[in-house]
């Protein structure tokens, strides 16, 4: 019994033969024809002549081609299609008169569905057609699967977004202010993942999720603490606190597709060492991303308390291994210089070790691979430091780049203010 989807690749399906051989190709089209009488057929002799035949005709063909072409062979064509992905739904029949072992395997590799032995004669030509349309076949219904799919996907994730947005509202109303606090949380987070070597759009969208939603553990709390760290100098702020990541798995693990959100969350108050909670686990113990998280969050709510930026990041880097993981204790620093999030008028830039002389200045610390402070910020460099840099970068490497102040920049602007 035909599916309406096979009547209709039926009536959409063509032939496209490339060889250089007269007789081969009309036994070729004579017997595809007494098969398949309303299949178009185009006919190539050459390699140009082909490409541009597959080029306008790019979707739904069962393509022969000789293994003996001259110039291009026909595995080489196969190939160079494979590689400019130029076609749609193709069955690849590579015809021979005779093939090695070596050959096939590497026909296989170029994306040969099917093989077809000169002369041609029908009873194996049969099969072959057969085969070629329920490929075809198969290759789009996987293709509309895959777009159906989509289609809910996309729908769900937008009734996730409502949830999400229902919760913003109820957090904005009882923590005024916390959705901007939590956008930049979550820049901060960002920018440190893909320097930590984060490059993956799912785990980096788990990550933007989490910095949104990890206040949701707040709801529980009454005016008093709404607004209190949830951990000073690593310890818990308040009893009442510790069920804050508690709560807030508890109401993300409902939303579907949110299990590392839930994860992320949970393990956020975790210390470095292994004294936070609520689990007591340490260093790799602690998720990457809960890590990484862990350090934008302290570092926002250090600078709500009024410290100033560069105040705010000494105390993270200061208490990296303790409390922190020190690669993204490095990386807050580095953020703050990279997005001009600094105290003073002055601009930071990125230098090369090769480009820094004697009177550089420092404008945030350099820190070794090990997690040691090798140079402070506002360092003067001189002979000795110098020496002592490069030999560390050599031997140990630091993490991320070196900022110094950018004094062109900043006499440029002064004689624009005179």
């Amino acid at each position: 019994m035909f599916t309406k989807l096979w009547l209709d690749i039926m009536e959409k399906i063509k032939i496209i033969i490339v060889d250089n051989e007269a007789i081969q190709i009309s036994n070729l089209q004579k017997l595809c024809e007494r098969v398949y009488p309303n299949a178009p057929i185009h006919i190539a002799t050459k390699f140009d002549k082909a490409y541009e035949i597959i080029s306008n005709h790019n979707e739904n063909a069962i393509l022969f081609v000789s293994k003996d072409l001259p110039g291009l062979n026909g595995i080489k064509l196969f190939e160079r299609l494979r590689t400019e992905k130029m076609v749609k739904d193709y069955c690849f029949v590579l015809t021979y008169h005779s093939i090695t072992q070596d050959q096939k395997k590497t026909a296989v590799k170029a994306g040969v569905d099917r093989y077809l032995n000169k002369p041609f004669a029908v009873e194996d030509l049969l099969p072959i057609l057969k085969n070629g349309i329920d490929l075809i076949t198969s290759k789009i219904e996987k293709s509309l699967a895959l777009d159906q799919f989509k289609e809910l996907k996309d729908s769900f994730d937008a009734e996730v977004l409502k949830i999400k947005e229902i919760i913003d509202i109820i957090l904005e109303e009882r923590i005024p202010g916390i959705i901007e606090k939590s956008t930049n949380i979550e820049n901060a987070a960002i920018w440190i993942a893909k320097k930590y070597g984060i490059t993956d759009e799912i785990e980096l969208s788990h990550l933007s999720i989490a910095a949104k939603l990890q206040f949701t553990g707040r709801l529980i709390l009454n005016d008093k603490f709404l607004t209190e760290p949830v951990m000073k100098d690593g310890r818990l702020n308040d009893p009442i606190m510790k069920d804050i990541p508690t709560f807030a798995a508890k109401i993300i693990s409902r939303i579907k597709g949110y299990e590392t959100v839930k994860i992320i969350i949970e393990n956020l108050y975790e210390n470095f060492d292994g004294t936070g909670f609520p689990d007591g686990k340490k260093a790799a113990e602690i998720p990457k991303l809960s890590r990484i998280l862990r350090v934008a969050t302290d570092y926002y709510d250090i600078i709500e308390t009024g410290e100033k930026t560069s105040d705010a990041s000494d105390s993270i880097v200061n208490d990296a291994r303790r409390l922190y993981d020190f690669i993204p204790a490095a990386y807050i620093d580095q953020y703050l210089a990279a997005n001009n999030l600094g105290d003073g008028s002055k601009r930071e830039i990125p230098i090369s070790l090769k480009d820094i002389s004697e009177g550089t200045i420092l404008s945030r610390n350099i820190i070794s691979k090990e997690g040691l402070v090798l140079l402070g910020a506002n360092t003067n460099m001189n002979e000795d430091n110098l020496a002592k840099l490069r030999h560390s970068a050599e031997t140990d490497g630091i993490i991320g780049d070196i900022y110094t102040f950018d004094i062109a920049n900043t006499t440029e602007r002064n004689a624009i203010d005179n």
